[in-house]
Formats: C-alpha cells, sequence, structure tokens
C-alpha cells in the first residue's frame, strides 16, 4: 500500500494534471481545491490531499482542512478530516484505516472531525486517539413538505417511488399554501433594517472581534472573506462532468450567501451569514448579543419565507431554543445533534473548556 500526500503547494499543479483527470473517481473538485489553496490558515507545505495506491491501482482519497484552534494565549495548528473515500471493490483492505493513521501521523495528532458516517467513526475509535469534543443540539425547521428529497437521500430505494413523494409533497404544500398569505404580513412587516454586504467591512470586522472571544476557531475578516470569494459549491442547472467524478459536494442547482448586517437605528446590532443550497437553508456564522436574538429570528423568518425554502437547519444556541417558544412559518420542528470528536493530544491542550463553536466551523460553513 502508497500513500502519497499533497501539499497545498502541490495542489495546483495536481487538480490541473493529465493523471488528475484520468482518475475514475475525483479526490477534490477543482473549485474546492483552489478554495484549499488560499486558506489563509494553511501553509504551503500543509498536507491538503492524501491519495492511495495498492499495486500502483488507486483506491482510495482522504481530504485535510488545515484550521486553527485558539484557546486561551495559545494558538493550535490543527486539521479537520473532510472527506474520505475507498473503491468499493477494494474494501476490506484497511485503506480506511491506513488513511486516518497517515493523517494522525503527520499533522501530529492534532486532528479535527465533525458530520462523519458511523462507519468513520468506527475507523476513528479503533484508533483510541479521540474523544468527544461536544454534541450541540440544534433544530431542522420544515417551511415546505420535501418528501421526495429527503427519503432518496436517506435510502436509495425510496427513489423508485419519486412521483408518489412528489404527489404527497404536492398536497401538503397546497394545505400551507392557505396560510402563506397570513404569514407574509404577519413576518414581513416591521423588519429590522438589514444591508447585504459582499465582503467584510470594518464595521462588520469590529463587530465581530467583540463576538468571537470564547469561540474556539475565531474566524474572523480574513477567513470570512475567504469563505465568501472560494465556496466549494458551484451553482449550474445542468449536469456537470467533474462532478460527476466527485462523490461528494461539488455543485447545486441553486446555491446563494447572504452576509447580513442587522441594525437598529443605524447602529450594527447583529451579523450573521445565511446559506441557501437546494431549498435548504443555513446560519453557518451569527454575531449578535443574546438580547437582539428576536431581530435576529426575524430575519431568519424572512428569508425563509422570501426565499420559499424547505427547511431550515440551526445550532446557535441562542436561536434554536427560541423557536419552539415563539411564533414561527414552520409547520414542523425537528431536534437534531451534532457530533464534534478531537484529538485527545489536542483536547489536553486546551486551556479552557469554556468556548463556543459556531454553525459553520470546520467544514461545514462551505457544505
Amino acid at each position: 500500500m502508497n500513500i502519497i500526500s499533497i501539499t497545498k503547494k502541490e495542489l495546483l499543479n495536481f487538480i490541473y494534471s493529465e493523471e488528475f483527470v484520468n482518475l475514475k473517481s475525483l479526490p477534490i473538485s477543482r473549485h474546492r481545491a483552489l478554495s484549499h489553496y488560499h486558506n489563509p490558515r494553511a501553509k504551503d507545505d500543509d498536507v491538503v490531499l492524501l491519495l492511495c495506491y495498492i499495486e500502483n491501482q488507486y483506491c482510495g482519497y482522504l481530504g485535510i482542512f488545515p484550521d486553527n484552534i485558539y484557546s486561551g494565549d495559545k494558538v493550535l495548528p490543527a486539521a479537520w478530516l473532510s472527506c474520505i473515500w475507498v473503491d468499493p471493490e477494494m474494501r476490506g483492505r484497511k485503506i480506511a484505516q491506513k488513511m486516518v493513521e497517515k493523517a494522525i501521523e503527520i499533522w501530529n495528532q492534532n486532528i479535527l472531525l465533525v458530520n462523519f458516517t458511523a462507519q468513520a467513526k468506527r475507523t476513528y475509535d479503533r484508533t483510541g486517539l479521540f474523544d468527544d469534543l461536544a454534541k450541540p443540539n440544534g433544530i431542522k425547521a420544515y417551511y415546505k413538505f420535501s418528501l421526495h428529497k429527503i427519503l432518496p437521500s436517506k435510502n436509495p430505494k425510496y427513489s423508485k417511488y419519486s412521483g408518489l413523494l412528489k404527489f404527497v409533497d404536492t398536497i401538503g404544500n397546497a394545505m400551507l399554501s392557505i396560510k402563506r398569505p397570513f404569514q407574509k404580513i404577519h413576518y414581513l412587516k416591521n423588519l429590522p433594517q438589514v444591508e447585504t454586504i459582499k465582503r467584510i467591512d470594518p464595521e462588520t470586522s469590529a463587530f465581530i472581534e467583540k463576538h468571537t472571544t470564547k469561540n474556539l476557531f475565531q474566524r474572523k475578516k480574513e477567513e470570512l472573506n475567504w469563505f465568501l470569494t472560494y465556496p466549494w459549491l458551484l451553482s449550474t442547472p445542468i449536469k456537470d462532468e467533474m462532478a460527476d467524478k466527485y462523490i461528494f459536494s461539488s455543485v447545486a442547482q441553486s446555491y446563494k450567501v447572504y452576509p447580513l448586517k442587522i441594525k437598529k437605528n443605524q447602529n450594527l446590532v447583529a451579523f450573521i451569514i445565511l446559506t441557501y443550497r437546494d431549498g435548504e437553508m443555513k446560519i453557518p456564522y451569527a454575531y449578535f448579543n443574546p438580547n437582539d436574538k428576536d431581530m435576529v429570528l426575524k430575519v431568519i423568518f424572512a428569508y425563509s419565507i422570501r426565499l420559499n425554502i424547505d427547511n431550515f437547519i440551526c445550532f446557535q444556541p441562542n436561536l434554536y431554543a427560541s423557536f419552539s417558544s415563539v411564533k414561527n412559518p414552520f409547520f414542523h420542528l425537528k431536534k437534531q445533534q451534532r457530533h464534534y470528536i478531537m484529538s485527545k493530544v489536542l483536547l489536553n491542550a486546551l486551556s479552557s473548556l469554556d468556548y463556543t463553536i459556531q454553525d459553520g466551523d470546520g467544514d461545514a460553513t462551505f457544505t
């Protein structure tokens, strides 16, 4: 087994090479690679991708996402394991485990993970090197029926019932449409002042600085502008040739990002980023005082209606808990939980356990 490491500085040459184009399963999309290359926290020699070969046959890859952890006065370089794939015909040879072990070795055990499958979790557990970092609670709020999207994504066997599921969605949404005019009257009036920006400006940057002191990853102006400039998803209305060879997310029929300044009497009281992807809305970043959460909720509800979303996902502790206690435009609320794990080496290096995590921390902001 031969595991090849690709560093940040080697990445651009790799994605435009003949070797890359000829791979039967791409280990990274080109725009995702460009994002990695411009990651302000990645050093030139940081390993960002592993390729695995057995007897010169390509059989797997592991994506790595460099980041920093801020704990007290310490800055700890670390990396997220962001995607892993093994050729189905080569499974059973511990390829995933060997790649994970290699990443752990390269990064001196300074590894974190989130949004992993149960199968991947078993691989990480076998190393004995990881422990829980956090298990934040959240909510998935449904604005429309979309069973024809939800069920096949959970189990492919439901794909053959897509016609029936679309019919059920149509009936359910027809019933919901009765109250839509009244919702618009209620939720779209008396909205806070909102300014949409393209990049983080000086006023927003100063505001973010005040609200990141306890955040474990402290993404500020430079990191947020990087996210806004180099997304991992691109919008396309038709099939994409390169996306067909990459099993992870790289394109969407509709993908948009909304960086929003929320003001009261011309004073900035909140800054949030909303992302919209094929009917699903998220809030990867939110900076505000708890006393101003009602203003943030009003903006979230207004965007949910104007974008006619399917659902909204939120793990922001100052927001999600309020959904069940305030009037909202959603017909169903489902509890969620997100699981972060971290190497024991990193956990032991933390100066304090009093920290916060934004929904978008890790690679979640990009997908």
